[in-house]
């Protein structure tokens, strides 16, 4: 499979109408993740203007030993710009899903 590699503090994704949702409310957001030691991820819509909180990623012992993360969120209905910020060096992502809840 693929992911995205080398991430280093800093680096960030941005994913244009990443999801359609269907009403606003509260959702799962999972991120499927690997680090060798650890570090965080956070999470955004709109390139940083509404902030959605950072996840911790446990160290999993190696760049491809997998595991999930997640975290509940209120997002707005309709397409959303979702973004993925690095504020640590040193983690994989191999995908993300948004469910409701």
């Amino acid at each position: 499979g693929l992911n995205v590699g080398w991430i280093d503090a800093g680096d960030w994704m941005a994913f244009e109408q990443a999801a359609t949702i269907p009403t606003a409310g509260s959702y799962r957001i999972s991120y499927r993740v690997a680090s060798v030691s650890g570090a965080q991820l956070s999470a955004d819509l709109n390139a940083g203007a509404t902030q959605l909180g950072t996840v911790s990623i446990p160290a999993t012992g190696d760049w491809q030993n997998w595991t999930t993360v997640s975290h509940d969120v209120q997002l707005p209905a309709g397409p959303i710009n979702f973004g993925i910020y690095a504020p640590t060096s040193g983690w994989n992502l191999n995908w993300f899903k948004i469910e409701s809840r």
